[in-house]
């Protein structure tokens, strides 16, 4: 499912979840980041789609699914038993109570429990078998032994099922039902010897074939050589759709291949650009709906609505007025599309030579950026770029080495890194610059030993820090807090380790600051205390 609402605040949710619009409020109900106190605030909305919304919601408290599923509402229950997050104990225990009608639907659940779903074969008919055939984790000799029921909805079924045998499929694959056999073209575990048997011998299943993503590559350049338009459809959808085809699928004159093409879960974003671009509406409307695209993505597409490929063009040239478009975008937005979306490597390497570095330094600062990037990023003109490096904690030991003997900006932040590796914090913490030093000291990763040496300092910045470290022990922390710098004495207040009769003596402090920060330490550590008994 994809979130409509993207990456957004706690507040504007909450003026979203009191809309008037009952589509508004529905729709911030299916939001998987919506929090508990608003799902329990709509759970009881007199919208009934706001509520089947809510049943749905993988995050919806489990006594609002309770109240949900033994409901006189047959369709909130309904919603309710499609919610994945369903728990096995409160289907095992709701499941006998459920109209009769629903009761196939517990059993499919794929969080059923497994004793009750075994003890139930043996009397089980009709739907209520068909249910047992389509849950996943209903045993392979259950499967095995249900692929030769007299009823084809049973066999179906179990030809869906990713965990039946390949022994069994191959048996499936000979059934005289057409719905079977197409259930076992589509299946990814089919053998590949048995789709091949069937793309020979079997034409009518050539369209089921052509979605299978473990269709050989062979047999898919076969169904697009066969001209049929109806088969090209089915290959557009196919995520093993070779790369050089993309443009052809892209290009398609016929509406629904272009959709179809669209909907692919693994197109690049490049060609989900040209198609949101589309004269058709539908097109359009595919390629913004598809998972991979974020608010943001989203934004830009429609952004770029006048764009039209060149009949010569290739994929190079899309990604290339993809990038033009990304920099007609403000800095401010190309940061909110590093920090929050997972651009793909190629779009961040060609954002590197962005003019803005507040867009450089958001990328140096990504946890999915690639070690190339980063490597690149140690040669940025801009000290503050070369910081973000220095403290991404994805940073290799290898580019940290490198900014060892940068400036000592630079190194500061380098001494910050918890992933420092070792013999690097050593080198800081031993450096002429008292500031690196002062940082390096301040790293979680040195020595509780170390510490009591740097506690002596007569640098207030090193024994300020050294306060400050969540690893300094409370012999340090008391000998600190009779400090005579007020800096030194709040960062022991400040410090999470330390001890609540420091924190008291510390309430009393002459400096008003460590006062306030000592009061507010004190009053967490007596709620957190009263939390745990």
């Amino acid at each position: 499912m994809i979130d409509w609402l993207g990456s957004i605040a706690p507040k504007t949710l909450l003026t979203l979840a009191q809309s008037t619009d009952p589509l508004i409020r529905k729709r911030v109900a299916a939001y998987t980041k919506t929090n508990l106190d608003l799902l329990v605030y709509l759970a009881t909305d007199t919208d009934p789609n706001v509520q089947y919304a809510v049943a749905q919601n993988p995050q919806t408290p489990i006594e609002i699914l309770h109240e949900y599923v033994t409901s006189a509402d047959h369709q909130l229950q309904k919603a309710t038993l499609a919610n994945p997050a369903l728990p096995s104990d409160l289907l095992g225990m709701v499941f006998s109570t459920l109209p009769e009608s629903l009761q196939p639907l517990a059993l499919a659940h794929p969080h059923f429990p497994l004793a009750m779903l075994i003890a139930y074969v043996p009397s089980a008919k009709g739907a209520f078998l068909s249910a047992i055939a389509q849950n996943p984790q209903t045993p392979t000799d259950i499967l095995t032994q249900l692929a030769t029921h007299a009823n084809h909805y049973v066999r179906e079924q179990v030809a869906k099922n990713p965990h039946t045998s390949r022994t069994t499929l191959a048996l499936l694959a000979q059934d005289k039902n057409s719905y079977v056999v197409e259930a076992v073209a589509k299946n990814p575990h089919t053998p590949t010897s048995v789709l091949g048997d069937l793309w020979l011998h079997l034409p009518t299943a050539h369209i089921a074939l052509a979605t299978n993503a473990k269709l050989p590559v062979a047999l898919l350049e076969a169904a697009l050589a066969s001209g049929d338009r109806y088969l090209w459809r089915s290959l557009a959808v196919n995520p093993s759709l070779p790369v050089h085809h993309y443009l052809f699928f892209a290009k398609q004159q016929e509406l629904q291949i272009r959709i179809a093409f669209a909907n692919n879960p693994n197109i690049p974003l490049a060609f989900l650009y040209y198609l949101a671009a589309d004269e058709k509406n539908a097109v359009r409307q595919a390629a913004l709906s598809h998972p991979k695209l974020t608010t943001s993505l989203r934004e830009l597409f429609r952004y770029r609505q006048s764009y039209q490929l060149p009949l010569h063009a290739s994929e190079d040239m899309i990604w290339q007025d993809f990038i033009e478009a990304l920099l007609t975008l403000t800095p401010k937005t190309l940061v909110r599309l590093v920090k929050k979306q997972r651009l793909e490597a190629k779009t961040l390497a060609l954002l590197l030579v962005h003019p803005d570095y507040t867009v450089r330094r958001a990328i140096a600062r990504s946890s999915y950026v690639s070690q190339d990037i980063l490597l690149q990023l140690t040669n940025d003109s801009e000290a503050i770029v070369r910081q973000a490096v220095a403290r991404n904690l994805k940073t290799g030991a290898a580019i940290l080495e490198k900014l060892n003997y940068d400036t000592p900006s630079v190194r500061r932040a380098l001494a910050e890194n918890p992933k420092l590796p070792r013999y690097l914090l050593e080198i800081l913490l031993h450096s002429h610059d008292e500031s690196v030093q002062a940082m390096a000291v301040a790293n979680p990763q040195i020595q509780q030993q170390e510490l009591t040496t740097y506690a002596h300092s007569p640098v207030i910045l090193i024994r300020r820090n050294v306060a400050k470290n969540p690893i300094c022990p409370e012999s340090i922390l008391r000998d600190l807090a009779d400090d005579s710098e007020a800096s030194v004495r709040e960062a022991v207040a400040k410090n999470a380790q330390t001890p609540a009769d420091i924190l008291l003596s510390l309430i009393h402090d002459s400096d008003p600051i460590t006062s306030r920060y000592a009061i507010r330490a004190y009053d967490h550590l007596v709620q957190t205390q009263e939390h745990t008994r």
